[in-house]
């Protein structure tokens, strides 16, 4: 190896001495990950040569090593490269924008150097984790968020709700940094979320996920894993998620349902500070769903904070302590679970009777399974008018409103000033 080696890129050694001569090319620029794991234009796996020379390039450790084996499979590429980043902890996450999608050319002078994150033991100023401060999203003339204003504190387990287009992915995609606010300011642990020693802190779940299918569940755990300095362990993250008799079966042979639960497990494997769940319990029966109930619980139990949004209900009522509806892009409630049913002002009675006369104060009347709920926002004065109307009913039930009645009671109110996604 010369000593004037400029140094390495992801696919391999960027001096000409350092590659075999079918490789060597004019320009040079550094591969994606991606393409890291195929081997080099006009040399095919068989011919090319991988000398203690080359390899020691590759590290950028100044020493020798011992040659890696060829790579036959995807799954075997894969665990390459997986070791290799256990080697070189310094790599930026995959999806980093300013060096897997967007690397440096050779015209800028790009040596193959890896950008310094600082390590996930940084120190936090206090304990607000994520914050939007009047947050805007524009796309074109769509308005996605209006102003927005939310905080996450450590410790807390907060709901997201709202109906389809109300802003919920756009919110949790600008606290990811995977994207920018149009206006407003957001922050991740005090710092730019789009800054990856921010998000090196946080463990994520989007709504849609994709898996290489000839991996198995234990290798794309593996793999995962390696990109942590102190990784949950695969047998324990796998049993906390239920997915342990499946650890040697390729993701392509999985169950929509499973493959849901190894991408929420996924989010957990480099013991976050924050977990950002985007409908995660989405296709899963019901017996997954209070599995996945029960590793969120433990996690926050633990100390975690965790931000989720769902389309159902009874999860966010079940998990959150918290809960911040947002509707037309704006945020039309934030407060504890108690409080936004109080917001509607709202009680249930619920009876048995044949026939009920009209009543004053009943805001809704619903008729299931032989039984009729009345809507009232006076339960006691409800009951006196039933009394002195002399209704015959039996089995008299009262109790607050669910968060559901609550929900649709607050976003019906709303009403949007312009069009909204």
């Amino acid at each position: 190896m010369s000593r004037n080696c400029s140094g390495t890129s992801v696919g391999g050694p960027t001096c000409a001495q350092c590659r075999p001569p079918s490789t060597v090319r004019s320009t040079v620029e550094p591969l994606p990950l991606a393409q890291a794991t195929r081997p080099s234009t006009g040399a095919s796996p068989r011919s090319r040569a991988v000398t203690p020379a080359s390899v020691s390039c590759q590290l950028g450790s100044g020493r020798q090593v011992a040659p890696e084996p060829v790579a036959r499979t995807a799954a075997a590429r894969m665990r390459q490269v997986s070791a290799r980043i256990r080697m070189r902890r310094n790599l930026p996450e995959i999806g980093d924008n300013r060096y897997h999608r967007h690397p440096p050319v050779a015209r800028s002078g790009y040596t193959g150097a890896v950008p310094d994150i600082a390590p996930a033991t940084a120190t936090i100023p206090g304990d607000v984790l994520a914050r939007a401060d009047q947050a805007t999203r524009r796309y074109g003339d769509v308005l996605a968020l209006d102003r927005v204003d939310l905080t996450v504190h450590a410790g807390e387990l907060v709901g997201l709700l709202g109906p389809n287009g109300a802003g919920k992915s756009t919110l949790l995609n600008l606290l990811v940094g995977l994207r920018r606010p149009t206006a407003g300011q957001v922050e991740l642990f005090g710092g730019d979320p789009r800054d990856p020693a921010s998000r090196r802190l946080i463990g994520v779940t989007p709504q849609e996920t994709g898996l290489p299918g000839t991996l198995r569940v234990g290798e794309v755990v593996d793999f995962v894993a390696a990109h942590f300095p102190d990784p949950v362990p695969r047998g324990e993250l796998l049993d906390r998620f239920g997915l342990t008799e499946q650890v040697r079966r390729q993701t392509g042979g999985l169950s929509g349902g499973q493959r849901r639960r190894l991408a929420v497990a996924l989010a957990f494997v480099g013991r976050p500070r924050l977990v950002i769940l985007d409908e995660p319990t989405t296709g899963l029966d019901v017996e997954a769903r209070h599995t996945l109930w029960e590793a969120v619980r433990g996690f926050h139990a633990d100390g975690g904070t965790v931000l989720l949004s769902s389309h159902y209900l009874e999860e966010v009522e079940a998990l959150a302590h918290r809960v911040v509806v947002i509707g037309h892009g704006r945020v039309l409630a934030d407060d504890t679970v108690d409080a936004v049913r109080g917001i509607v002002g709202v009680r249930r009675v619920s009876l048995v009777a044949d026939d009920l006369p009209p009543l004053p104060g009943v805001v809704a009347t619903e008729r299931t399974e032989g039984r009729t709920h009345l809507l009232t926002t006076d339960a006691d004065q409800l009951v006196r008018d039933l009394v002195t109307a002399r209704v015959a009913f039996r089995d008299l039930e009262v109790r607050p409103t669910s968060l559901e009645e609550a929900f649709l009671a607050i976003t019906a109110d709303d009403r949007p000033a312009t069009t909204t996604v």
